[in-house]
């Protein structure tokens, strides 16, 4: 019976860290989407909107889509709308899906993702209440709302998930090493690799978990010294060779080869897709030396927003260069943190553990290839603070017992402390409820923010109210002038207000900024086609579908147009 209670215990912690969590977020479910990626994700999408079938699941498999290649993503999210989505008629082929069923499947996963947590840790370390307090600062801080209130960040929820379940599998190998369960680990690797390529990182922690908490490093233990002899005179006992522990660093490397050959694979392909589907344009013009100050900065600044996240939003303009006392500031934090970690790393090698787990699963989205024009984002954070909750919960209980700490005393603050996270949880999660919500709140608490005036601007124009559309797009476009959305979007609300020589000085600038970009070029063919400017609208369209050969709406456009021209001009 008393060894029952232990993990009777341990499941109730549990299911209630998961309780807690799908509680905080449990209002979610009366969300809208984002017009912000949700477009590309589930509103705009045929293939997801489709549900589950032959023609999306080999989409899914065999393509990229908005630069990332992530087919259990979307199979997740087809199922969503197989299964929770409504059709009008038999007849139609796409399903009208809420956003709600969605949004309630992200906390679900990230509910999953507090208790599982918990549950690693505890297996791993032996230490209840320590993993608890790791696994429930992790589920309830704030700067995991991102990831879990945005359909589009499914692939966070989902590849943690099997992050975690990867190091489970990872611990039963370890306790009894089998081919089964060290396939099961690759399996888990595998099926997090297909939810985000994120994961190409988890090797390398599993590296730090061999070296703590499961000590498996190899090491050489003295051994106990020999009783003294009372004879005077007496020989000194012969040296004993210090006794080896540990697995032998050959194994240790040879076990972590075919997780390195999927990273291999994985990393290839999704630098291929992300180059291919236009999200490193902005990190392309961006000088090396740059993305390398910035990511620096970057470390600093997520570190920061742990402790005192008063200023969390979707996004964060790059500045492109950074005062040299930031970047001096966030150097010196760096040197500091990881000279300690260092220094400490056998008397406390959960923070070398943490520190290091912190730096490297942020190397891929640290900027170094820079992916869209933010300086950093939220939901780069989801894995990486696992490292840090992780040091601070177990530094944390070497300081309560140095001091003897009351339990009571520990409860009562850690409970305030937790509370403190859900309360700015509850808090920062009502800005997701819709577009407008969303981008105001990040005018707020940040400054120059290009994107966030044309989310607003884009609310606005919806609703009618042209002169606050105006202002904002304007407002975007003064911030970046390259900015195409915004002349896009700008254009276009010009067409509703019959200003066609100003939507067609927006398109032009728009073409001048992406040559490449049919939308802009079919755009601005229907605006002078409007005007009168028949052949040249005509070379517009004939140049947006020459950059989209299926390109069914400037199809449609030009055919109407050479329809209605004299048999000299529709020549091709």
């Amino acid at each position: 019976m008393e060894s029952i209670r232990p993990r009777g215990r341990e499941f109730v912690i549990g299911l209630l860290l998961a309780a807690v969590t799908l509680a905080a977020y449990w209002p979610a479910r009366n969300f809208d989407f984002v017009d912000y990626d949700d477009q590309d994700y589930v509103k705009d999408n045929a293939f997801v909107r489709s549900g589950l079938n032959k023609t999306s699941v080999e989409w899914a498999f065999q393509q990229s889509h908005s630069g990332n290649w992530h087919p259990l993503t979307w199979a997740s999210l087809m199922f969503d709308c197989q299964f929770f989505g409504e059709k009008k008629n038999p007849a139609d082929r796409l399903f009208n899906v809420q956003a709600g069923p969605m949004h309630v499947h992200n906390a679900l996963l990230h509910a999953a993702n507090a208790a599982l947590f918990f549950w690693v840790l505890r297996r791993m370390t032996g230490a209840v209440w320590a993993s608890a307090f790791a696994a429930a600062l992790f589920a309830w801080h704030p700067l995991r709302v991102e990831s879990v209130a945005w359909v589009t960040e499914r692939k966070d929820v989902l590849s943690t998930l099997f992050w975690l379940l990867t190091m489970g599998a990872w611990l039963r190998y370890t306790e009894r090493r089998s081919a089964w369960r060290y396939g099961l680990a690759l399996l888990m690797f595998a099926l997090g690799l297909m939810s985000k390529s994120m994961l190409v990182t988890l090797p390398c922690v599993l590296v730090l978990l061999d070296f703590w908490p499961l000590k498996r490093w190899p090491a050489k233990v003295p051994p106990p010294p020999p009783p003294k002899s009372k004879k005077k005179n007496a020989l000194p006992p012969a040296p004993v060779a210090e006794a080896p522990t540990g697995v032998p660093w050959k194994w240790l490397v040879l076990e972590k080869i075919p997780f390195f050959a999927l990273i291999v694979a994985v990393s290839v392909w999704t630098l291929h897709t992300q180059r291919s589907g236009g999200a490193m344009t902005f990190g392309d013009s961006l000088p090396m030396k740059h993305r390398l100050l910035n990511g620096l900065v970057a470390y600093a600044e997520y570190l920061r927003k742990f402790f005192w996240p008063d200023d969390l939003a979707v996004f964060y303009p790059h500045p492109g260069q950074w005062p040299a006392a930031r970047i001096a500031v966030a150097a010196t934090v760096l040197v500091l943190i990881s000279a300690l970690a260092v220094w400490q790393r056998r008397a406390r090698p959960h923070l070398l553990l943490g520190w290091l787990w912190y730096l490297g699963t942020l190397v891929p989205v640290i900027g170094i290839i820079q992916v869209g024009g933010q300086a950093w984002a939220d939901r780069y954070t989801y894995v990486p603070m696992l490292g840090i909750v992780v040091a601070l919960a177990w530094e944390l209980a070497i300081w309560v017992q140095r001091l003897r700490v009351p339990t009571g005393v520990i409860g009562v603050l850690a409970a305030i402390a937790l509370a403190a996270c859900l309360a700015a949880t509850v808090a920062q999660l009502r800005h997701w409820q819709n577009t407008f919500s969303l981008f105001s709140h990040a005018l707020d608490v940040t400054k120059n923010n290009h994107r966030a005036h044309k989310g607003v601007a884009d609310v606005y124009r919806d609703e009618g109210k042209n002169v606050e559309a105006d202002r904002h797009y304007e407002e975007a476009i003064r911030i970046k002038p390259t900015f195409l959305g915004a002349r896009v979007n700008y254009g276009m609300a010009l067409v509703n207000q019959k200003k066609f020589d100003a939507a067609a000085f927006q398109f032009r600038v728009a073409v001048q900024i992406n040559p490449n970009n049919p939308e802009a070029h079919n755009n601005l063919a229907a605006v002078l086609e409007m005007t009168g400017k028949h052949p040249e609208a005509i070379q517009e369209y004939r140049k947006a579908i020459e950059l989209r050969p299926n390109y069914p709406t400037a199809i449609n456009n030009l055919n109407k147009l050479l329809a209605r021209q004299p048999k000299s001009a529709a020549k091709p």
